[in-house]
């Protein structure tokens, strides 16, 4: 994904299933904030306890029934499967169909060139919430960055990447200098980060 964004700049909607599918995003986004927490991350443990174990999940749940599609649940829907699985699928699976809504209400709101800021932090904190407690992807010093972030005046913010560690993201539409310096207090290194044009090629004068 980070090749689309350097490439494209800006602000879009990239999907992958059923085929890659690159959309502008008409919404006017506001100031991140990056914070680096320096902590190291195994990212292949992380994907081996989290993406394969739904996987695992996911596989099981199609075998019973063919026409299983995981797209397609929805946090009351997948209680009906609790019986099928394992208490650590079912957490994990509960987790993955919760993002997956938080995501389509976060792709309606940036899909409105008045962006609603509050409501996109609103989104972003619930996201970090799953990401924190069910599928346990956060630690505690990018929880204390967070916390910073937020009492400096950040809209919301989460972990960034496949966590267990490494850096996460403030929204601050508003001060991103106030918040940037609560997270480097907080024992971060933050960056203020906004949209761009992406990858350009310039042509330059020719010398004589």
């Amino acid at each position: 994904m980070d090749h689309y964004a350097a490439a494209c700049g800006g602000l879009f909607y990239l999907a992958f299933s059923p085929t890659i599918l690159l959309s502008e995003l008409p919404a006017r986004l506001g100031t991140l904030v990056l914070g680096n927490s320096g902590e190291p991350k195994d990212t292949t443990t992380i994907l081996a306890r989290v993406k394969n174990r739904v996987l695992e999940g996911v596989a099981h749940l199609s075998r019973i029934d063919t026409g299983f599609l995981l797209q397609n649940e929805t946090p009351d829907s997948i209680e009906s499967l609790s019986s099928k699985l394992s208490g650590d699928q079912m957490e994990l699976l509960r987790g993955t169909v919760r993002n997956h809504q938080i995501t389509r209400m976060a792709l309606a709101l940036l899909q409105d060139i008045q962006l609603d800021h509050r409501r996109l932090g609103f989104l972003l904190n619930e996201h970090q919430q799953v990401l924190r407690d069910v599928l346990r992807i956060s630690t505690p010093k990018i929880d204390r960055m967070l916390a910073a972030a937020m009492d400096a005046g950040a809209a919301g913010g989460k972990i960034n990447g496949s966590g267990g560690g490494g850096c996460m993201f403030a929204y601050a539409p508003d001060d991103p200098d106030r918040v940037a310096a609560a997270i480097g207090k907080a024992g971060g290194t933050a960056y203020i980060v906004r949209p761009d044009s992406g990858t350009r090629l310039e042509a330059g004068k020719g010398t004589e």
